[in-house]
């Protein structure tokens, strides 16, 4: 039996892939492979009026913000200056 690949460890500041699976009115939960859905809230959009709100089954790369112990992920989609 072959063994299963490894995933890649995530940390603050790596950027990942991932699909939006649901859209709430203070954000989008996007799966990138965690038990749990990732976050990104408006917070960390930059400007959702303008360069548009990320639609269900659309695919992202966000940047990590934050990890929690508990398995959560917080995405930003915010563009460095």
């Amino acid at each position: 039996m072959l063994a299963a690949e490894p995933k890649p460890r995530l940390r603050i500041g790596n950027t990942v892939t991932g699909k939006v699976v649901k859209s709430v009115r203070f954000g989008v939960f996007v799966d990138i492979g965690l038990p749990h859905l990732a976050l990104i809230d408006l917070t960390c959009m930059e400007k959702p009026e303008v360069y548009g709100f990320p639609k269900v089954g659309e695919t992202v790369t966000a940047l990590i913000v934050d990890l929690t112990d508990d398995g959560n992920a917080r995405l930003s989609l915010r563009r460095e200056n």
